[in-house]
């Protein structure tokens, strides 16, 4: 059985070695790790000398988390029988490959994916999902060549969310394993602050709200989940409320407007950081 983890990476040399070591150090490692790699500034191309084992591509540009797991999928789904994915700020407990091994199989062939769970989840047993972010979920590699590729045209979220309704779609069930554990050790691009009372947390940057909100609407919309879309809107001018700042507003307001008449690609005006 091949195992292959895709792992895409952004200007974070240091974090993804981490991540390699993680995976390299797993109770069941996988057979092969792959680094999608989208047009890094940083040392990240050094990657490939520090441990010439993996697979490394590097795009012509970035095309953010779509196009770059889109990318490894595409060329590992012809070689696995299994697909890891991963960012380049998680790690893992080390039985969680073992444990999300052992459990798709056992699941059943209907069974297309299943996802590590967090510190402090209690559920002993797996449970149903219906979608989360790339990081942490093994998917089967037959099932990429039924439901296809991520949307490119996605650039950066909701193309999590996309996938996995479409695998959905194709009456594929998701679910989350007990005893797997993933920890972010990368999240400072968001704002922790209270609303009447309430905790929330909100993007810092232009670029992630527009993306955030634009996908967001557009997948509610060609999916018909219209509670989803009425929380996304009330959520939009809750955080314009908190923010009180008027090129934000515009930019939240734009990825609305830009999500409602299916403006997708990547918006050269909202430049990614990291």
């Amino acid at each position: 059985m091949i195992l292959t983890a895709v792992i895409v990476t952004y200007n974070n040399y240091h974090g993804l070695i981490k991540v390699i070591k993680n995976l390299k150090g797993q109770s069941y490692p996988p057979s092969h790790i792959m680094i999608i790699d989208n047009n890094s500034i940083d040392e990240t191309v050094n990657i490939k000398f520090l441990f010439p084992e993996i697979m490394y591509i590097r795009l012509v540009e970035n095309k953010g988390s779509a196009g770059g797991y889109s990318e490894g999928l595409r060329l590992a789904k012809d070689f696995s029988d299994f697909i890891f994915l991963s960012d380049d700020d998680t790690v893992y407990s080390s039985i969680s490959l073992e444990n999300l091994v052992k459990s798709i199989n056992s699941l059943g062939e209907k069974v297309g994916a299943v996802r590590t769970a967090w510190k402090g989840y209690n559920s002993l047993v797996p449970e149903k999902v219906e979608s989360c972010g790339w990081s942490g979920v093994l998917i089967r590699a037959n099932v990429v060549k039924v439901i296809g590729l991520p949307r490119e045209d996605y650039f950066l979220y909701y193309d999590d969310m996309e996938y996995w309704l479409r695998m959905k779609k194709y009456n594929y069930d998701f679910y989350i394993i007990p005893n797997t554990i993933y920890l972010k050790f990368f999240e400072n691009h968001q704002i922790k602050t209270t609303f009447f009372g309430k905790h929330t947390t909100i993007y810092k940057d232009e670029f992630r709200l527009y993306y955030a909100f634009r996908n967001g609407v557009y997948t509610s919309l060609i999916y018909k989940k219209i509670t989803q879309l009425i929380r996304i809107i009330l959520y939009a001018f809750k955080v314009i409320l908190i923010l009180r700042d008027f090129r934000k507003t515009k930019t939240i307001l734009e990825g609305i407007s830009d999500g409602m008449i299916s403006r997708l690609g990547r918006n050269d005006k909202y430049v990614v950081k990291r």
